[in-house]
Order: structure tokens, then C-alpha cells, then sequence
């Protein structure tokens, strides 16, 4: 019996399938033990299991065989849940999916009612250290330069209230430059009372 066809009588007899492919990445299913050979219903229903079972298990290896680096095709022997931990644990976020995760996680420390200043800088720091390393590793380059950031920045803080304190300038445009200058203008107020001075 076929995938197709273990599917259909599934369908057909309303059965659930013992592991979903999800279940599949997680844990290595739990198989019964074979019912008795006279027993026709239970031996028909165990063995469209055990077909959709091994197919999904046949399909997954499948997909890992025409995608894995050669140096881990030698473990497709392995059970597919211990297949996929390698593949997290080699690859993480350092994949283009990863990539554009962090990318939003900067953006939405920026649009966040941050405390300080000083305290939003330090965020975006750190997420850009994050996204850069990550990004190296997948995409082979920066992505988040510290002027973007700082532009960001500025760009979300009320520019009336830095006005000509902050200039555009190479030489002074620099990170610990902006972030001084951002400190001593707004000490610790948070965005919300920013945007409530400037609105005031």
C-alpha cells in the first residue's frame, strides 16, 4: 500500500494518523506493537498507519538529502527528529528566515515606548551587534550599519528638542558622539514624556 492510498482509507475510515510531520521534527513516535494476524480490522487499520508512518518519515529524509551540506548526509540514517536538532543547532538563525526576524525585533525596539535614551541605544546595539553576526554568517555582509542606526534613532526623537546639538557631520556623527549628546539632551525620560515635551 501506497502513501496515497494508506491517506485515503485513513480518510475514508475517519482514522488519526499516529505522528503529524510536526510531531515528527519533535519526538520519534511511540509504535504499537502489531495486532494479531486474525485480527483483520486492527491488522488493516495498524498496517495504513504504519505505511503513512513510514512514508512521512521516507518524504522528510528526502527533502534533508537534497538540502544538507554533504558532511551530514551520513546521519539520514538517524531518526528525523535528531536530524532536525542538528539542523538547529548547526544553523539557529543564521538563515535568511533568522535574518529578517531580527531585523523586525530592531525596528519594533525603535517604535517601543523605550525608558531612556541612553537605554534605546543600548538595545539597538546590541540587536545590531545580533543581526550583523547572524547576517555575516547567511548573507555574507552587514546589514545594520551604525549610521542606519543612529538615524533611526534621531529620527524618532523629537528633532525641535535636539535640533542643532546633533550634527550631520562625519566627524561627529558617530556613535558614541550621538548617544552622548541624546543623553544629556533627554536624560531619563522615556518616549512617551519625549513626545509629551515636545507636544507640550
Amino acid at each position: 500500500m501506497n502513501h496515497q492510498k494508506a491517506l485515503e482509507a485513513m480518510y475514508a475510515k475517519r482514522e488519526a494518523p499516529w505522528s503529524t510531520y510536526e510531531d515528527l521534527m519533535q519526538r520519534h513516535p511511540a509504535v504499537p506493537s502489531p495486532p494479531p494476524a486474525q485480527d483483520k480490522e486492527d491488522t488493516w487499520r495498524y498496517s495504513i498507519k504504519k505505511t503513512l508512518l513510514d512514508s512521512q518519515s521516507s518524504y522528510i529524509r528526502r527533502l534533508l538529502s537534497d538540502t544538507l551540506p554533504r558532511g551530514l548526509k551520513g546521519k539520514l540514517d538517524d531518526h528525523v527528529h535528531a536530524l532536525w536538532r542538528i539542523v538547529e543547532n548547526q544553523y539557529g538563525l543564521s538563515n535568511v528566515t533568522g535574518v529578517v526576524g531580527l531585523v523586525k525585533r530592531f525596528d519594533e525596539i525603535i517604535n517601543a515606548d523605550f525608558k531612556s535614551a541612553s537605554q534605546l541605544f543600548h538595545d539597538l546595539d546590541s540587536m545590531r551587534e545580533q543581526v550583523n553576526l547572524d547576517d555575516h554568517e547567511a548573507l555574507h555582509t552587514q546589514l545594520i550599519s551604525s549610521m542606519l542606526m543612529m538615524v533611526k534613532v534621531v529620527a524618532v526623537l523629537s528633532k525641535h528638542l535636539w535640533g542643532s546639538a546633533i550634527d550631520i557631520l562625519p566627524e561627529k556623527f558617530t556613535l558614541e558622539r550621538v548617544a552622548d549628546k541624546s543623553s544629556a539632551i533627554f536624560g531619563t525620560k522615556s518616549k512617551s514624556e519625549i513626545y509629551a515635551l515636545a507636544n507640550g
